[in-house]
Protein backbone atom coordinates (compact mmCIF):
# COMPACT_ATOMS: atom_id res chain seq x y z
CA UNK A 1 0.00 0.00 0.00
CA UNK A 2 1.76 2.86 -1.08
CA UNK A 3 0.27 6.80 0.49
CA UNK A 4 -2.57 5.28 2.35
CA UNK A 5 -4.86 7.98 3.82
CA UNK A 6 -7.40 7.90 7.38
CA UNK A 7 -8.70 10.16 9.66
CA UNK A 8 -6.78 12.41 11.66
CA UNK A 9 -8.48 13.44 14.98
CA UNK A 10 -8.67 17.16 15.65
CA UNK A 11 -8.33 18.48 18.82
CA UNK A 12 -11.19 20.72 20.33
CA UNK A 13 -11.34 22.84 23.17
CA UNK A 14 -12.66 20.57 25.32
CA UNK A 15 -11.18 17.62 23.91
CA UNK A 16 -7.32 18.49 23.71
CA UNK A 17 -5.08 17.28 21.00
CA UNK A 18 -5.30 14.04 19.26
CA UNK A 19 -5.13 10.79 21.79
CA UNK A 20 -2.85 8.40 20.04
CA UNK A 21 -0.63 7.84 17.22
CA UNK A 22 1.49 5.01 16.80
CA UNK A 23 3.78 4.38 13.69
CA UNK A 24 5.09 0.74 12.65
CA UNK A 25 7.53 0.46 10.08
CA UNK A 26 5.48 1.62 6.70
CA UNK A 27 1.97 1.13 8.18
CA UNK A 28 0.69 3.71 10.51
CA UNK A 29 -2.71 3.85 13.01
CA UNK A 30 -4.54 6.62 13.67
CA UNK A 31 -7.15 6.28 16.22
CA UNK A 32 -10.12 9.38 17.64
CA UNK A 33 -10.20 11.08 20.11
CA UNK A 34 -13.79 11.37 22.29
CA UNK A 35 -14.80 14.88 23.56
CA UNK A 36 -18.57 15.45 25.53
CA UNK A 37 -19.47 19.16 24.64
CA UNK A 38 -21.57 19.62 27.14
CA UNK A 39 -24.00 16.49 27.05
CA UNK A 40 -23.17 13.10 28.22
CA UNK A 41 -22.46 11.97 24.75
CA UNK A 42 -19.27 11.23 23.20
CA UNK A 43 -18.23 12.69 19.78
CA UNK A 44 -15.45 11.84 17.40
CA UNK A 45 -14.12 14.92 15.50
CA UNK A 46 -11.64 13.98 12.93
CA UNK A 47 -10.34 15.16 9.61
CA UNK A 48 -8.42 14.25 6.28
CA UNK A 49 -5.03 13.95 6.50
CA UNK A 50 -1.86 11.80 4.71
CA UNK A 51 1.26 10.13 5.27
CA UNK A 52 2.72 13.02 5.99
CA UNK A 53 4.26 13.50 9.57
CA UNK A 54 1.78 15.03 11.92
CA UNK A 55 1.47 18.48 13.47
CA UNK A 56 3.77 19.45 15.91
CA UNK A 57 3.33 19.86 18.99
CA UNK A 58 5.53 22.63 21.11
CA UNK A 59 6.07 21.62 25.01
CA UNK A 60 4.61 25.17 26.22
CA UNK A 61 1.54 24.52 23.89
CA UNK A 62 1.26 21.08 25.61
CA UNK A 63 1.65 22.44 28.71
CA UNK A 64 -1.49 24.98 28.27
CA UNK A 65 -3.25 22.32 26.82
CA UNK A 66 -2.89 20.40 30.29
CA UNK A 67 -2.54 22.87 32.78
CA UNK A 68 -4.40 25.68 34.35
CA UNK A 69 -2.42 28.47 35.42
CA UNK A 70 -2.19 28.22 38.46
CA UNK A 71 -0.62 24.66 37.68
CA UNK A 72 1.52 26.30 35.22
CA UNK A 73 2.95 28.40 38.01
CA UNK A 74 3.77 25.66 40.07
CA UNK A 75 7.07 23.70 38.45
CA UNK A 76 6.15 21.11 41.33
CA UNK A 77 3.20 20.47 38.82
CA UNK A 78 3.59 21.08 35.59
CA UNK A 79 7.73 21.19 35.69
CA UNK A 80 9.11 18.55 33.19
CA UNK A 81 10.25 16.17 36.43
CA UNK A 82 6.92 16.67 38.19
CA UNK A 83 4.15 13.85 37.65
CA UNK A 84 1.06 15.13 39.16
CA UNK A 85 -0.61 11.99 38.01
CA UNK A 86 1.54 9.95 40.08
CA UNK A 87 1.79 6.93 37.18
CA UNK A 88 5.62 6.98 36.87
CA UNK A 89 6.00 9.03 34.18
CA UNK A 90 7.49 12.69 34.53
CA UNK A 91 5.42 15.54 31.93
CA UNK A 92 8.53 15.37 30.10
CA UNK A 93 7.51 11.97 29.57
CA UNK A 94 4.20 12.66 29.37
CA UNK A 95 4.65 14.86 26.79
CA UNK A 96 7.16 12.87 24.34
CA UNK A 97 4.41 10.24 24.58
CA UNK A 98 1.65 12.22 23.75
CA UNK A 99 -0.61 11.24 27.34
CA UNK A 100 -2.34 13.10 29.64
CA UNK A 101 0.09 14.27 32.42
CA UNK A 102 -3.24 14.45 34.82
CA UNK A 103 -4.80 10.95 34.14
CA UNK A 104 -2.29 8.06 35.49
CA UNK A 105 -2.31 5.70 32.40
CA UNK A 106 0.39 2.86 31.98
CA UNK A 107 0.12 3.33 28.00
CA UNK A 108 2.27 5.37 26.00
CA UNK A 109 4.26 5.77 22.75
CA UNK A 110 7.65 5.48 24.56
CA UNK A 111 9.31 2.64 23.33
CA UNK A 112 13.30 2.12 23.65
CA UNK A 113 14.98 -1.16 22.16
CA UNK A 114 18.34 -2.19 21.71
CA UNK A 115 20.07 -4.17 19.26
CA UNK A 116 23.65 -5.09 18.16
CA UNK A 117 23.78 -4.41 13.97
CA UNK A 118 26.42 -5.32 11.89
CA UNK A 119 28.19 -2.71 9.62
CA UNK A 120 31.30 -3.33 7.06
CA UNK A 121 33.84 -2.96 10.23
CA UNK A 122 31.71 -5.17 12.38
CA UNK A 123 28.88 -5.60 15.34
CA UNK A 124 27.64 -2.25 17.04
CA UNK A 125 25.26 -1.51 19.62
CA UNK A 126 22.53 0.35 18.62
CA UNK A 127 19.57 1.96 20.30
CA UNK A 128 15.56 2.19 18.01
CA UNK A 129 13.76 4.78 20.50
CA UNK A 130 9.67 5.37 19.61
CA UNK A 131 7.79 8.19 20.64
CA UNK A 132 4.73 10.37 19.58
CA UNK A 133 5.71 12.15 15.98
CA UNK A 134 4.23 15.33 17.04
CA UNK A 135 6.35 15.81 20.28
CA UNK A 136 9.45 18.17 19.16
CA UNK A 137 12.39 16.58 21.08
CA UNK A 138 16.24 17.00 20.94
CA UNK A 139 18.11 13.12 21.12
CA UNK A 140 21.57 12.85 21.88
CA UNK A 141 23.00 9.42 21.75
CA UNK A 142 26.00 9.07 24.24
CA UNK A 143 28.64 6.16 24.63
CA UNK A 144 30.88 5.16 27.80
CA UNK A 145 33.62 2.49 28.44
CA UNK A 146 32.83 2.52 32.39
CA UNK A 147 29.21 4.54 33.06
CA UNK A 148 30.71 7.68 34.33
CA UNK A 149 32.12 9.58 31.25
CA UNK A 150 29.59 9.77 28.39
CA UNK A 151 30.84 11.06 25.55
CA UNK A 152 27.69 12.68 23.38
CA UNK A 153 30.05 14.28 20.80
CA UNK A 154 29.44 14.38 17.05
CA UNK A 155 31.12 11.01 15.68
CA UNK A 156 30.51 8.56 18.85
CA UNK A 157 27.32 7.49 17.50
CA UNK A 158 25.61 7.60 13.70
CA UNK A 159 21.98 8.05 12.93
CA UNK A 160 20.73 5.16 11.11
CA UNK A 161 19.10 5.94 7.74
CA UNK A 162 14.64 4.99 7.01
CA UNK A 163 13.43 5.62 10.39
CA UNK A 164 9.23 6.58 10.27
CA UNK A 165 7.85 9.67 12.29
CA UNK A 166 8.01 9.44 15.65
CA UNK A 167 10.98 6.89 15.81
CA UNK A 168 14.48 7.61 15.70
CA UNK A 169 17.46 4.92 15.50
CA UNK A 170 21.54 5.29 16.38
CA UNK A 171 24.27 2.89 16.88
CA UNK A 172 27.27 3.15 18.22
CA UNK A 173 30.52 4.46 15.78
CA UNK A 174 32.47 1.84 17.62
CA UNK A 175 32.63 -1.83 17.22
CA UNK A 176 31.68 -4.17 19.83
CA UNK A 177 35.33 -5.63 19.29
CA UNK A 178 37.09 -2.60 19.31
CA UNK A 179 35.48 -1.55 23.05
CA UNK A 180 34.61 -5.21 24.57
CA UNK A 181 33.45 -2.94 27.63
CA UNK A 182 31.27 0.15 26.03
CA UNK A 183 27.88 1.18 27.17
CA UNK A 184 25.25 2.99 24.99
CA UNK A 185 22.34 5.74 25.77
CA UNK A 186 20.16 8.10 24.26
CA UNK A 187 19.62 11.13 26.41
CA UNK A 188 16.44 13.25 25.60
CA UNK A 189 14.09 16.01 25.90
CA UNK A 190 11.57 18.57 24.75
CA UNK A 191 13.13 21.24 22.53
CA UNK A 192 12.41 24.33 24.59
Amino acid sequence: MRRPTWNWPTGSPLGGPPSFWTANGTVTTVAGQVSAPGTAEFFYRTRQVTTERPPALRWNDWLKLHFSPAQLADPAVSGPAADPDRDGLSNDAEYAGMTWPTVASTQSALRLETALVTSAAGRHLSLNFFFDPRAVLTLTPETSPDLRAWNGAPGAAVALPGTAPGAASFRAAATVASEPRSFFRLRWAPTR
